[in-house]
């Protein structure tokens, strides 16, 4: 799955225009399996992966049918939320810095796969850890999230 991730990020990228400002590869920084139940959420309006340059979102569970609320929402420039659905097996893949959060889960199990992708050492991220790295990426395309499908 560690190369699908990689080959969807740098797919991506056609839209996103991260990568070709990079100066190593990117590999992946830390992989975490999210677990949450009612009434869990990422309330943070203001969170980001920062340390990282992508970030990728992998659905493992049926929304509607495994789980309803936990919507994925980004925060744009204008101060609304833009709410992204993903399906079983689709990946949302974003600029790590793009604010992000998770509606509170209604019912059942919402099951995601994240990985974040930096320019560090891979699997070197410390827990808690943020800004670290051998330098900081911007976006040069402004806020872009893309979805990438068939991973699974």
């Amino acid at each position: 799955i560690r190369q699908k991730i990689l080959d969807a990020a740098t797919r991506a990228d056609g839209e996103l225009g991260v990568l070709q400002h990079t100066t190593y590869p990117v590999v992946p920084r830390c992989v975490e399996y999210h677990r949450v139940v009612p009434p869990g959420s990422l309330p943070q309006l203001h969170h980001n992966d920062e340390g990282s340059v992508l970030t990728c979102d992998m659905m493992l569970s049926d929304p509607g049918k495994d789980f309803t609320g936990g919507e994925f929402r980004t925060l744009e420039s204008d101060g609304t939320l833009t709410t992204h659905t993903f399906d079983r097996g689709d990946c949302l893949i974003f600029v790590s810095h793009k604010p992000h959060c998770v509606a509170p889960v209604q019912s059942g199990e919402r099951r995601v796969l994240v990985c974040e992708l930096w320019e560090g050492v891979e699997g070197n991220a410390p827990i808690g850890a943020s800004g670290i790295g051998p330098r900081a990426i911007t976006a040069r395309r402004g806020w872009v999230l893309t979805r990438a499908y068939g991973l699974t």
